[in-house]
């Protein structure tokens, strides 16, 4: 399986134009009430290229002009989020699932970061 992920990443990426970005957001479930949720489903686009079904997860795809680089980004699990949602998946254990290499997998908060140093290398 991770193998078919890798390589559907790689055929985006191929069909994606230099100096480009592709965003993938795994999604959220709606909200029911204040304090519940429907069930969740991942985005089929992201979970077809990552093999993940957590919510919350962004994958972004840089092309520039000679290389190209993935990333991904997680919720970190925190105290309030275990204890109200539940442990959220590791770097590790992501990585295991989807193929892209821990040092390329950050937490949701380093995103808006990323995402500006990827309009930089799409230029």
């Amino acid at each position: 399986m991770i193998e078919h992920v890798k390589q559907a990443r790689e055929k985006l990426l191929n069909r994606m134009e230099a100096s480009s970005v592709a965003l993938l957001y795994s999604g959220k479930a709606p909200n029911k009430t204040t304090d519940q949720s429907y069930h969740y489903t991942p985005q089929r686009n992201f979970f077809y290229v990552t093999n993940l079904s957590e919510p919350h997860m962004i994958l972004m795809l840089l092309k520039g002009k000679d290389s190209s680089k993935t990333y991904l980004f997680i919720e970190e699990s925190t105290d309030l989020i275990i204890k109200w949602e539940g442990a959220r998946m590791t770097k590790e254990e992501a990585s295991e699932r989807s193929g892209i290499e821990v040092k390329d997998i950050h937490y949701l908060q380093d995103f808006m970061k990323f995402f500006n140093m990827a309009l930089n290398y799409a230029r």
